[in-house]
């Protein structure tokens, strides 16, 4: 979102297990863990977090479509303000990894796809809230384009 390309990301690695495997319908329940960095004129963060989320839909050889619901919680931040922020905002500003959590949020919303032999592309939109469930971020919606690519052990 800045004017350096890879300043601001998030990445993340994890497992899914599936749930239910019904006809076309499945369900599946996912864990990751988490790191970001967000870096603005004024701060470089730096945050460890975790993820659990939860997705059932309709699934087909060729395409999908799901919902979702998920907790996303940054665990610690650390924070490193520039000389900037010091000298023109507070001198006194304490650079330091931080905790209890700096932003926890549910999210919700749709995924949709198509596949194709050992691949993947999908679109997944919706809409964040705060743990508090009164608050939203400031852009409280989401979307995100993808693609995945499965590694799947033949069965004997």
């Amino acid at each position: 979102m800045g004017e350096t390309v890879f300043d601001d990301f998030k990445t993340k690695i994890g497992g899914q297990i599936l749930l239910l495997n019904k006809s076309n319908f499945k369900s599946t329940i996912g864990i990751n863990g988490i790191y970001r960095k967000h870096e603005t004129h004024f701060v470089r963060l730096q945050n460890f977090g975790s993820e659990i989320e939860g997705t059932f839909g309709y699934y087909i050889s060729k395409w999908f479509i799901a919902t979702e619901i998920g907790f996303d919680k940054a665990i610690v931040t650390h924070f490193k303000h520039s000389k900037a922020f010091k000298e023109e905002i507070y001198a006194e500003v304490v650079d330091d990894w931080y905790e209890p959590a700096t932003g926890d949020n549910f999210y919700y919303g749709l995924v949709t796809g198509v596949s194709f032999r050992k691949h993947e592309i999908y679109l997944n939109i919706g809409k964040v809230i705060t743990k508090d469930f009164r608050t939203s971020p400031f852009i409280p919606f989401y979307a995100q384009l993808g693609y995945n690519c499965k590694f799947r052990k033949k069965r004997k």
